[in-house]
């Protein structure tokens, strides 16, 4: 099994995204500090049989941990993403990231190492993306014969490196069909995701806007991965760019730990209100 740590290495993005929970804005990001972003990842290996982590696995199976790069945008940290990617790689982790794609092909070394890339997708309509405030500031977003084409360099600098796509259904592409398109692509699997209420937005979308993507968008087959707002409370191994663990069940605001590098990695995952049950949940339909 697969212990997943989501680490948003910095809540900058070139992208606007308008249902984003990436916001922090209170402490200097650590990623410049790359000796305490190696001691983190090293500590994440050595935390495998972690007592802090027991309950995910009763039945003593084989464990391996993941780092899974996240941000705001992480290929914004350049070159340092590539050498953190390696360096976790030399410490045994396997290795994911999420990316919004636009980086890609100018940072494509990083399909060296990594196992899988995930690319958020949520339209492939221009001015849907707008909408959502998924583009460039200067109103720049993937289309669909880019994204072929970062996905044929992934796979050349990697050709066993997995991709993945996220999609969040909001209210404005919620009647759209993203799907289909989307598996000509060959990926490893497709993510759907419900807008998740948070800070300032806490409408989210209603039951039957996201009833009707999932309707539209039926035909992934075993490739289709579906998470509700409910199986995201609690469920994840997240860590922020100040290298505090934290937790999203409060709808206006996070829970947080002291920073790992502080207090040491297990004190602060005991720290926080993490539901291995609801992980393990995930984890046995294939989840990430």
């Amino acid at each position: 099994m697969d212990i997943v740590y989501n680490w948003h290495m910095t809540e900058k993005c070139n992208y606007a995204c308008q249902y984003c929970f990436a916001h922090w804005t209170q402490h200097k990001e650590i990623w410049r500090d790359k000796a305490t972003v190696y001691r983190i990842l090293k500590e994440m290996k050595n935390a495998e049989n972690s007592t802090a982590l027991f309950p995910l696995n009763k039945n003593n199976q084989t464990v391996n941990t993941r780092i899974n790069f996240a941000g705001g945008e992480p290929l914004l940290l350049g070159k340092s993403l590539i050498d953190f990617a390696s360096k976790a790689r030399e410490f045994g982790l396997k290795t994911s990231m999420i990316s919004n794609g636009s980086l890609l092909l100018k940072f494509k070394e990083i399909a060296k190492y990594m196992d899988t890339i995930g690319i958020s997708i949520d339209s492939l309509v221009s001015e849907t993306n707008q909408k959502i405030g998924r583009q460039e500031k200067n109103g720049k977003s993937l289309n669909y014969n880019e994204l072929s084409d970062i996905i044929i360099a992934l796979k050349k600098e990697n050709h066993d490196v997995q991709i993945k796509f996220n999609i969040v259904v909001n209210r404005y592409n919620y009647k759209e069909n993203v799907v289909s398109s989307l598996l000509k692509l060959n990926p490893e699997k497709v993510k759907i995701f419900r807008e998740l209420p948070f800070g300032e937005n806490q409408t989210g979308i209603t039951d039957e806007m996201f009833h009707n993507f999932l309707h539209i968008n039926s035909d992934g087959g075993e490739k289709l991965y579906i998470e509700d707002n409910s199986a995201m409370t609690h469920s994840y191994l997240m860590i922020d760019p100040f290298g505090r663990f934290f937790q999203n069940g409060n709808n206006y605001d996070y829970s947080y730990s002291e920073p790992i590098h502080e207090i040491g990695f297990d004190k602060a995952l005991n720290s926080i209100d993490f539901d291995a049950s609801e992980y393990l949940n995930r984890y046995k339909i294939g989840d990430e």
